[in-house]
């Protein structure tokens, strides 16, 4: 699976958060494989992604910068970051739950959470797969 973080010509603070933050929750986890793609911290619900492509979506916002994308069985939402991005994609709005990078860096501050999100975290996206696969 390859996170995918949005990189422009400045950098945002959001954006980069992505390669800081997901790679000490879940180290090791990500590769290069495209048919997996993980979508966290940004605005970065695009419309331009390969339409077969899995795209893994963990607290994302849709922009505006492209049109929305067209949600399919290629689309698994975890949680969005607010109820207008439910609502432009047409999920149910009670996956509108917050961007991302806000609580898992508040997180990263207490010592008890840092130790046990990791493996909450593996064990979300493993559950979801196997149930999307059986």
């Amino acid at each position: 699976m390859k996170m995918f973080a949005y990189r422009g010509k400045h950098e945002n603070f959001g954006d980069e958060l992505n390669h800081w933050l997901w790679e000490r929750l879940l180290p090791g986890f990500f590769d290069e494989d495209e048919s997996q793609l993980f979508l966290g911290i940004g605005s970065i619900l695009y419309d331009n992604f390969d339409p077969n492509m899995q795209k893994i979506v963990f607290g994302s916002g849709y922009g505006g910068y492209t049109n929305p994308p067209k949600v399919d069985g290629n689309w698994t939402f975890y949680f969005v970051r607010g109820k207008k991005t439910a609502e432009v994609l047409g999920i149910d709005p009670s996956y509108a739950i917050g961007d991302s990078g806000h609580p898992h860096a508040q997180l990263l501050g207490c010592e008890k959470h840092r130790k046990a999100l990791p493996g909450l975290l593996h064990a979300a996206l493993r559950k979801r797969h196997v149930r999307q696969l059986g």
